[in-house]
């Protein structure tokens, strides 16, 4: 990376409880309350999205180190992975150079080792930034994942060297030498509690506001020392800044010796970036048709709804928030029609962008009468046995002309669905308690319900 000094100041980190809640039922993955979600890439696709990400620095592919960053193999996407491949198999790379005059001066060079970067084609000001990632453990190799601005404005999330992959690196690089330090960059490790960066996906993070700069590992914040708070305080950058990934061979960590192993992969899950500007909150402004059986949940999604503010369409993030109501039983953001209600279910239902909640928003679901199962106790056409029963009952149908379709078994408030099968006539339960349960018969003329014992 950019470094033309280097300060070590080690502090074994502390970690707190996070600040941000974790995901719960209904609520994306990126979803962190309090911050909006403005960029973001989770590497789902089959190639590198190149729509918002170039592969080399705006000025050239060599800023030094032994690597030369290629767009060959050195960067693929797959297993919802960007893998960045590092290799020692050697080329000859253009270098992109200017002389004193500012005359474009390239020249041809040699290099034993090739890898790859992205670098977002958006610049942000201020947010949180966060990268899931697990870096190769080898020799000479220094995986980063930076933010990079006018006048070497710079901003290390983590670095971490192959050597040591148990400990990672987290700076601020500034232009001006600060004569309190005399240096212009300033940085503390942070050490994984028991394992190595190498070894499992964890997750580095920066808060980068007006007034401060707090980095977090695995959502909880890391604590560092009043005077590097006070000496990162004096240099927080004030320009937009773009995101980096690099893979570098031969910078922090030294050359490569016999014990480098190639080819080496850094991996990166997701890279997301996050706002707190205010914005207007969110509105539901429509949604899907639903239907659901009886019985049977139905899950509530932000993909049901049509969720809008002042400027666009809301992305990734936000969560939804199902209320309980009348005629329907809830279960995180699952809803379940109780009994034998056939009509139309309102569901109150709110959005949460991580800022503002939406107002409520009455959402319609049809509840459908094809599976629905008339509570009968006297089969005219049918029988139940052995009733009571120890493990397998038997239903019999007198009709030749009619057949099962399907066999239910509800708990004893008939709302809970316990199991369900095709058309067999023998059912299995011998997997439920004792207790009282009820039997959905649906044929091909009709349905009915029974009640049954199990001892």
């Amino acid at each position: 990376m950019m470094k033309r000094c280097l300060i070590t100041i080690i502090c074994v980190s502390a970690f707190v409880s996070g600040i941000f809640s974790q995901p719960d039922s209904g609520q994306h993955p990126a979803y962190k309350r309090g911050w909006k979600l403005t960029f973001y890439d989770e590497f789902d696709s089959s190639a590198v999205n190149y729509s918002a990400w170039r592969n080399s620095f705006p000025w050239g592919r060599w800023t030094g180190g032994l690597h030369y960053m290629t767009d060959r193999q050195n960067l693929t996407v797959n297993n919802h992975n960007l893998n960045i491949r590092i290799d020692n198999d050697s080329l000859t790379g253009v270098v992109d150079a200017w002389d004193s005059l500012g005359n474009y001066t390239p020249y041809s060079r040699h290099f034993d080792y090739t890898s790859g970067m992205i670098y977002s084609k958006k610049s942000f000001l201020n947010g949180y930034f966060e990268c899931r990632f697990k870096v190769p453990a080898v020799k000479g190799l220094n995986s980063a994942f930076w933010l990079y601005g006018p006048e070497n404005s710079e901003i290390d999330v983590f670095e971490i060297k192959g050597s040591r992959p148990f400990e990672g690196r987290m700076s601020l690089n500034w232009k001006d030498t600060d004569p309190l330090i005399n240096s212009s960059q300033w940085g503390t490790t942070a050490y994984c509690d028991d394992s190595t960066f190498a070894e499992i996906f964890q997750t580095f993070a920066v808060k980068w506001m007006p007034n401060e700069l707090k980095w977090y590992l695995n959502d909880n914040e890391i604590i560092e020392s009043a005077f590097t708070y006070d000496i990162r305080g004096r240099h927080i950058p004030v320009d937009s800044m773009n995101i980096i990934v690099t893979a570098e061979v031969g910078t922090l960590d030294g050359n490569p010796d016999s014990t480098s192993v190639f080819p080496a992969y850094l991996y990166i899950d997701y890279i997301r970036a996050y706002s707190s500007d205010t914005t207007p909150a969110p509105v539901i402004t429509g949604q899907i048709p639903l239907d659901v059986s009886f019985g049977n949940p139905l899950a509530i999604t932000t993909g049901m709804l049509t969720v809008t503010d002042f400027f666009h369409v809301y992305p990734a993030g936000f969560k939804v928030d199902v209320q309980p109501g009348l005629n329907y039983a809830i279960n995180g953001n699952a809803v379940t029609p109780l009994y034998d209600y056939i009509d139309t279910l309102y569901v109150p239902v709110r959005v949460d962008d991580g800022i503002d909640e939406s107002p409520l928003f009455q959402l319609k679901v049809k509840v459908t009468p094809a599976n629905h199962i008339t509570p009968v106790h006297s089969l005219d056409n049918a029988s139940v046995y052995p009733n009571p029963v120890v493990d397998k009952v038997n239903i019999a149908i007198r009709d030749q002309g009619e057949c099962i379709c399907q066999l239910t078994v509800y708990d004893i408030n008939g709302c809970k669905l316990i199991l369900q099968t095709g058309s067999s006539a023998l059912l299995d339960l011998s997997v439920l308690d004792a207790g009282i349960y009820f039997i959905g018969i649906l044929t091909n003329k009709s349905s009915h319900i029974e009640m049954i014992m199990k001892e």
